[in-house]
């Protein structure tokens, strides 16, 4: 389906229609053999996804040997410190990701002048602590190397559950311990459940034919096997698409502006201009402040 044509998703959201008739004609990107760990014969490599331009729009790594272990040793941690945050069942339910909440800790510049850790860390600052384990530290080493290097496991891996990047027309497969990076803020994106879109695998990795294949993911989920995930982002307002006098564009401009009131000149006291171009180019993604 080209691109142009396909509805609003907010239209289909707010109507609660079903995505399945527009997903049928996304490009599905399975992840091969997600029991296997890099070095392994076979194991899946990185998958780069590169828009018309050429330039690098989002990348699913392979799985380090060592990571399955560490998200399944975290598992019960990450549970307890579900239990352990302040916050009302009625605040966990009426939010608008669905019956669930999103922990938020970390940095966060949101409208405000200087980087701060969040309110919800403040408030949830020892439960976080006791978290932040070296086993959970280790695994966040391992997500800012890869973001490093490509931007200057159960038994059963089958999961339906896969990513959608809406305008580049993707539905993509993440087992656990493969990590996915993208410019969150440029892409409409989302999980979905994909059961009516059947999708067949072979046992061996042979080539499928209608008499070796067989449907994924026909496992239902309940509570104790429901599948989570960890997100790593920064806040667009964090960066800046310019070098920056002062901590935010509106400050600049008006310190540019009262400069020249007491002394004009053709040359800008505090610039804030931006080649947008050629930073596209370099396959950087500017934010505007």
């Amino acid at each position: 389906m080209p691109l142009g044509k396909m509805p609003s998703i907010d239209h289909k959201w707010e109507s609660g229609d079903s995505l399945t008739d527009v997903l049928i004609h996304f490009k599905f990107v399975p992840f091969a053999e997600p029991h296997l760990t890099e070095g392994q014969i076979g194991a899946q490599p990185h998958t780069h996804f590169r828009d018309q331009c050429g330039r690098l729009m989002a990348v699913r790594t392979s799985i380090p040997a060592f990571l399955p272990a560490l998200l399944t040793a975290i598992g019960p941690a990450a549970a307890e410190l579900c239990c352990s945050i302040k916050l009302s069942r009625v605040d966990r339910l009426i939010n608008h990701r669905g019956p669930h909440f999103a922990s938020n800790f970390g940095a966060d510049q949101q409208s405000k002048p200087v980087i701060q850790v969040t309110g919800f860390h403040r408030t949830n600052e020892l439960a976080f602590d006791k978290f932040w384990s070296p086993t959970m530290k280790r695994i966040n080493n391992h997500v800012s190397s890869a973001v490093r290097i490509h931007f200057p496991t159960p038994k059963d891996n089958k999961e339906r559950i896969w990513i959608v990047l809406w305008e580049a027309g993707l539905v993509i497969q993440l087992p656990l311990g493969a990590l996915f990076l993208f410019p969150s803020a440029l892409l409409v994106h989302f999980n979905v459940k994909i059961e009516d879109i059947e999708i067949l695998a072979t046992a061996d990795g042979a080539f499928p034919t209608k008499d070796n294949t067989t449907p994924i993911g026909t496992r239902q989920d309940d509570d104790r096997g429901a599948r989570c995930s960890m997100v790593w982002y920064s806040q667009a307002s964090c960066f800046h698409a310019a070098e920056l006098a002062f901590t935010t564009v509106k400050a600049t401009q008006a310190a540019e502006k009262e400069a020249q009131r007491k002394a004009p000149r053709a040359e800008p006291y505090y610039p804030t201009s931006f080649d947008h171009a050629s930073a596209l180019s370099e396959q950087y993604f500017p934010t505007l402040v």
